[in-house]
């Protein structure tokens, strides 16, 4: 199975623009990716990463990647 790999440093800011732009096809887009993740380096699907009120936390680690409100 191939799978479609963003690298972190990109990831992040494209989330974060998606995310205030409400741009529903680009966050589709990054949530059908994975990401290593910076901290632990683990190979993660990006959308187990979405926590409610859209901050972002790697599965494997716990590391925020993006925290906004309460997360």
């Amino acid at each position: 199975m191939k799978r479609n790999v963003m690298e972190y440093a990109k990831f992040l800011p494209s989330y974060v623009q998606a995310t205030k732009a409400k741009d529903s096809d680009a966050l589709t887009r990054l949530f059908s990716s994975w990401v290593k993740c910076d901290t632990c380096g683990e190979l993660v699907h990006s959308a187990k990463a979405i926590r409610p009120g859209g901050s972002l936390v790697c599965p494997s680690c716990g590391s925020y990647w993006v925290k906004w409100g309460k997360g």
